[in-house]
């Protein structure tokens, strides 16, 4: 099933693959397998493509012109090679005798002495399996970008493309973290709970928490690997699930309760239920998306939560809003569609589904989008644009367009408004910046602008 779910997705091009988890859906749908399968299953998959480059380079070495192999094929020597270099609980004849029989399976049998062999010098030959930064710093002294690309498995590009923006330090960094299973966070939802009771009743079904760094409302558990649905507190709406670094851009929105608010580009919710959560139900949050499946899962969160103030457009009412103009906004958040580099330590498909020309596409939607938000705030409100990326063509630069060409406009200092200690991710140019990993928390950009 792993090689079925990986031949699809990359078979399609690079920015036509859909997200690897719609995939797996797809493939799960009526299938009736043990939870432990389910669980084993995903970890093939997306481990698999986490580590895809680092893979090749191992079976390179018994290989030659692996490029040149039915993806099928392929696909069996990755997900054969990620258990052997990475399950420790995989036996490694039981990886290997496994492959063999799904070459049949998927009726590739002529294969069958091929992936023995390369699977067979792998599990005998040393595994590099780089989880330090000094793993890199010993190791690729020389041609450090290529070997930081293979070795953290990116694509060259996308490496050399944070050294220039980023340095070398940051740059080693962020690659290092994306590998880093990232934790489960949420936020603790204020309309129905406290921080302090849900990690009360966290605790009392064995689940430890630690609280966020900056926002009063986020909870990290400890080393949880279950399903969200499964915790105490799910089905009443006690929480969401949501990065921290995704939660302060609600704080930087700073909404109030009574007013009349946009979240232009709401996706399932996470930000949008916030939001809500932070107005007390009190006044209009109006939710907007392109997409129909998305703002579907967002009425579900909202219904769950007990966010009444949402009330969400259609895309085709959220067209019309735009072109019309009409009732100005107190606040408007645009968490804009984006290349979405700065959550690939949740995403690794992320990695191989992103060419450096879609960058040019997106930028134009994010200042189309900017513009629009733009006419629609009141005189005296607040504007919020945040991306999960970590291009500045994305962040920095569509800030400073825009404020260029709409002098009415100003950036708010995020030390006024965000609660605690923002440790290093405030620019001096006064935007909100966080690297993966930096206090346990995603890629992210976000800047707050007053109209005057």
């Amino acid at each position: 099933m792993a090689v079925q779910v990986l031949t699809t997705w990359f078979s399609q091009e690079p920015g036509m693959r859909p997200p690897l988890e719609e995939l797996m859906d797809a493939q799960l749908r009526g299938c009736h397998l043990a939870s432990s399968d389910r669980a084993l299953l995903w970890e093939i998959v997306f481990g698999t493509v986490r580590w895809r480059r680092l893979l090749e380079w191992h079976i390179e070495r018994h290989v030659h012109k692996l490029a040149s192999l039915p993806l099928p094929v392929r696909m069996l020597l990755l997900t054969g090679s990620y258990q052997i270099i990475f399950l420790s609980r995989v036996p490694y004849f039981a990886a290997v005798n496994e492959a063999v029989k799904a070459a049949k399976a998927l009726r590739i049998s002529w294969a069958k002495g091929l992936i023995n062999a390369v699977l067979r010098k792998i599990s005998s030959s040393t595994k590099v399996v780089p989880t330090q930064e000094t793993f890199y710093e010993d190791r690729c002294q020389k041609r450090f970008l290529n070997c930081l690309s293979v070795f953290s498995s990116h694509p060259y590009w996308m490496v050399k493309r944070w050294n220039e923006n980023w340095g070398k330090t940051d740059c080693l960094s962020i690659c290092v973290n994306n590998n880093i299973h990232p934790p489960v966070t949420i936020r603790a939802n204020t309309l129905r709970s406290t921080r302090k009771e849900l990690s009360s009743l966290l605790l009392r079904s064995g689940i430890e928490t630690k609280r966020g760094t900056i926002s009063p409302d986020a909870l990290i558990l400890k080393d949880y690997r279950g399903r969200i649905q499964e915790l105490p507190g799910f089905d009443r709406g006690l929480f969401q699930v949501q990065d921290e670094a995704s939660q302060i851009v609600s704080l930087m929105l700073n909404p109030e309760p009574g007013q009349y608010v946009l979240d232009l580009c709401a996706g399932v919710g996470g930000k949008s239920t916030h939001i809500a959560a932070l107005m007390k139900n009190q006044g209009q949050l109006i939710c907007s998306d392109s997409s129909r499946k998305r703002l579907r899962k967002l009425a579900e969160n909202a219904s769950r939560l007990g966010t009444k103030a949402i009330k969400i457009l259609s895309p085709a009412k959220s067209k019309e809003m735009m072109s019309a103009g009409g009732q100005r906004f107190h606040r408007i958040l645009v968490d804009a569609p984006c290349s979405g580099t700065g959550v690939i330590r949740r995403h690794p498909d992320i990695k191989w589904n992103r060419t450096p020309a879609m960058l040019t596409d997106l930028v134009t939607i994010q200042s189309d989008l900017l513009d629009k938000a733009g006419g629609l705030l009141a005189k005296g409100g607040i504007l919020v644009y945040s991306v999960c990326s970590l291009e500045k063509e994305e962040g920095e630069e569509r800030i400073e367009r825009f404020v260029e060409k709409n002098t009415d406009f100003s950036l708010i200092d995020p030390y006024t408004i965000l609660p605690g200690t923002v440790q290093g991710m405030i620019t001096p140019k006064g935007y909100f910046r966080s690297l993966p990993g930096q206090q346990g928390m995603d890629g992210f950009f976000a800047a707050a602008l007053a109209k005057g």
